[in-house]
């Protein structure tokens, strides 16, 4: 991974983040489709397939509060997350062969280790809810 590339995708993460509302966490789950088409339709993407559904439904799950034990800065996190998968003007342009999706995917990565533990507790309390 370039770490140049990285650190600008740590930053670029942070800021949308910091700026996230309960109109972007809306707007997110408004766009779902489109986001998993993208992430299926790429090999930068497509290894995240499960953890970014899992964003999914821990964000729905705490808008319908069915999940409230998750902090606003992971749901805030997530959303910003999925945000940047659908913005194809991001750090590398989507239509850039190749190239375009790398930054979505470090995105991605950076997100997990992020919310990974919040991520966690989610996925055990949904099993307790079976």
């Amino acid at each position: 991974m370039d770490s140049g590339l990285s650190a600008r995708a740590e930053r670029v993460l942070n800021a949308e983040t910091a700026d996230v509302t309960q109109e972007d966490v809306a707007n997110a789950l408004d766009n779902q489709v489109p986001i998993m088409k993208k992430v299926l339709g790429s090999r930068h993407l497509a290894v995240f397939f499960k953890d970014v559904e899992l964003l999914f439904e821990m964000i729905r799950d705490h808008m319908a509060k069915r999940y409230t034990r998750v902090p606003w800065h992971t749901i805030a996190a997530a959303a910003a997350t999925l945000l940047y998968i659908l913005n194809p003007f991001d750090l590398v342009p989507d239509f850039i062969p190749g190239l375009g999706y790398v930054d979505d995917g470090m995105v991605v990565m950076l997100a997990m280790r992020m919310v990974g533990k919040d991520l966690e507790k989610y996925k055990l309390w949904r099993q307790s809810q079976n």
